[in-house]
């Protein structure tokens, strides 16, 4: 019978101590590896980096408001030039007084696309290699390929169906080898995208079930509800592009971008185990530090604590 020593030693078998978090690169890039999404939270967390790194100064928190101080652009990459910009419109009497519940969501769209395209950049990853220089400031060049990336895998999955069932059978192949990933592709694709195929083409076939018949009967008064019913399509279309772009960057990804994201996901779980961070407010990175807006980006941080 073993001790309870023992017992303890078998609850940490295969934990690893963090120190620190695991890498030093943008928490934004943390964040798509652990979420496959680039949300408030990510350009928070790489705000707090920029302070960390002292290229701005934040003053102060209080109430989701962060006070600001530009400090220095030097050394930025391409998403860090684009909140420094971001920052910089908001600048009045050389203090940004920024309150996070009124950041824009086209702001953060722009940011989210630019972090998916550098994530690609970094690991060489995923089905699409996005080779510009990073020095470009036309931010629209990098959103719109990756909009036409997404729209391109759309398309071809729903003109060619069987590829879905291929792409499925891919990731468990791909599991078989990855199991860390396990829980990580229930979560994040089951639901996501099996489910929203399924339901995709149900529709799909239902609404040309609907339109032949109704065509016979209505006749040209049938363009009425064909145009409501296909602007609901395109719109649904438009969401199971970027789930299904998600799904083939994840079966194309590189053996190094599997790997930061099982370490992200370990120090998340470590992290939250041996503290209470995932309960603190924003505040609570000036005690944290690091910890902290890593800790935000992969996820870890209550909803209730980033309103």
């Amino acid at each position: 019978m073993k001790s309870k020593r023992e017992e303890s030693f078998k609850k940490v078998e295969g934990e690893t101590f963090y120190t620190s978090p695991p890498y030093n690169y943008r928490p934004s890039i943390a964040e798509y590896l652990t979420q496959l999404n680039v949300t408030k939270k990510g350009f928070i967390a790489d705000i707090m980096h920029l302070d960390y790194k002292g290229n701005i100064k934040i003053k102060s928190i209080k109430d989701d408001i962060l006070q600001i101080k530009l400090i220095d652009n030097k050394d930025l990459n391409l998403t860090e030039v684009f909140i420094w910009n971001f920052l910089l419109s908001k600048e009045k009497n050389k203090e940004i007084n920024l309150d996070i519940n009124q950041i824009p969501k086209s702001v953060l769209s722009q940011f989210s696309s630019l972090v998916i395209i550098k994530t690609s950049q970094k690991f060489n990853s995923g089905i699409f290699k996005f080779n510009y220089n990073l020095n470009n400031e036309d931010i629209n060049q990098y959103k719109n390929a990756l909009f036409v990336y997404r729209i391109s895998i759309g398309i071809i999955l729903n003109f060619f169906g069987f590829l879905s069932f291929i792409a499925f059978i891919a990731g468990l192949s791909k599991l078989s080898k990855q199991k860390s990933d396990t829980q990580f592709f229930f979560k994040k694709f089951v639901w996501r995208y099996f489910l929203i195929s399924l339901i995709y083409f149900v529709f799909l076939i239902l609404f040309l079930i609907v339109t032949s018949d109704l065509l016979k009967n209505l006749g040209i008064l049938i363009l009425i509800p064909l145009l409501f019913v296909g602007l609901i399509w395109l719109m649904f279309f438009y969401q199971y592009s970027k789930i299904a772009y998600d799904y083939i960057s994840w079966l194309f990804e590189s053996k190094e971008a599997a790997e930061n994201r099982s370490d992200w996901l370990k120090f998340k779980s470590f992290v939250i185990k041996n503290s209470e961070i995932e309960k603190s407010p924003i505040g609570h990175y000036t005690l944290w530090g690091p910890f902290y807006y890593y800790t935000l980006a992969v996820g870890g941080i209550k909803k209730y604590a980033l309103r």
